[in-house]
């Protein structure tokens, strides 16, 4: 039996969040990155490509999950394109 070392980690950017990373420890959640600031009370895609990508440099993790949505379907798209690949060649 193979035993795997990640664990579930949730992301959750914002102004006034504590509410939403109560909710995800809650559903499973064993880490909580968070980025809580004023700056972030209005959506604004670049921005939230620009920290899921830093997140995901820093951290390196296996897999990233993005919900079906429409916020989830404009953020993956937006951080699929080609300028933004995590792994440079």
């Amino acid at each position: 039996m193979h035993k795997f070392l990640s664990c579930t980690v949730a992301v959750v950017f914002g102004c006034d969040v504590d509410e939403y990373v109560r909710e995800y420890v809650a559903h499973g959640a064993q880490r909580v990155y968070v980025t809580d600031h004023p700056a972030l009370r209005s959506y604004n895609v670049e921005t939230y490509v620009f920290l899921m990508i830093t997140l995901a440099r820093k951290y390196a993790p296996e897999t990233v999950l993005v919900g079906a949505t429409a916020f989830g379907r404009e953020l993956q798209a937006a951080w699929n394109r080609p300028d933004r690949r995590l792994h440079r060649a």
